[in-house]
C-alpha cells in the first residue's frame, strides 16, 4: 500500500488578513488529482472541488448569503486521486464517514476505492 502525500496550502500564508471572496488560494496535490477546498467561518461553510491548484471562493450572494467581515476564516483542502473533478467531490463525504467510523465504530464506508488525504488547516481574517 502506498499512502499519498498530503496536499499543502501554499498561498495565502496562514494568518493573512484582508481575505475576500476574490482572494486567490493555492494548494498542491502531490497525487495530481482533484482538490476539494472547504472554507469555514462561524456557521458558514463554503466549498468547491476543482482540478486547478488555484481557486477563489464561489459567489455565495446568489444564495442570499453575505460573506462576513472581520471574521476568523479556516481553510482545509482535501485531495483525492483521479482525473476528473467529480471524483474529488466525494472527498468531504468520505472524510465525514471516516470520522463517524473512528468515533462510532460503524459508518457507510467510502464511496469508492482510492485515496483521501487532508491538508493542515490554515486560519485567516476576512476583510473589514
Amino acid at each position: 500500500m502506498v499512502i499519498p502525500d498530503r496536499p499543502a496550502i501554499t498561498a495565502p500564508a496562514g494568518g493573512a488578513t484582508g481575505i475576500k471572496m476574490q482572494t486567490q488560494f493555492t494548494a498542491t496535490n502531490p497525487g495530481s488529482g482533484p482538490l476539494t477546498w472547504l472554507w469555514t467561518t462561524g456557521s458558514l461553510g463554503i466549498g468547491v472541488t476543482a482540478m486547478d491548484g488555484t481557486v477563489t471562493m464561489p459567489d455565495i450572494s446568489e444564495y442570499g448569503l453575505t460573506f462576513p467581515a472581520s471574521a476568523s476564516l479556516s481553510l482545509t483542502v482535501f485531495a483525492t486521486g483521479g482525473e476528473r473533478a467529480e471524483l474529488g467531490a466525494r472527498a468531504f463525504g468520505d472524510y465525514i464517514n471516516y470520522i463517524i467510523l473512528a468515533g462510532g465504530m460503524a459508518a457507510p464506508g467510502f464511496a469508492a476505492d482510492g485515496s483521501l488525504t487532508v491538508s493542515d488547516s490554515l486560519s485567516y481574517t476576512t476583510a473589514p
